[in-house]
């Protein structure tokens, strides 16, 4: 049987005016999420394990790759 498992993290992000446009796009597309999902990858796994179930591990995204 295949498990689901559903999270959801926010953040807010601020940035001075001298970061230029490719930077401010890299910045949202790739760095943002990936510090989020870090987060989210402890987060999950301590709550699996306290609930009982074996820790998820959830594995390693590459964010680069839609830019490709």
């Amino acid at each position: 049987m295949k498990k689901f498992y559903h999270m959801t993290a926010t953040a807010e992000f601020a940035w001075d005016d001298c970061i230029e446009e490719s930077q401010l796009e890299q910045f949202l597309r790739i760095n943002a999420p990936s510090l989020l999902v870090s987060y989210i990858r402890a987060q999950m796994a301590y709550n699996t394990a306290q609930a009982g179930f074996p820790a998820f591990h959830m594995p390693f995204i590459d964010f680069s790759k839609d830019l490709k």
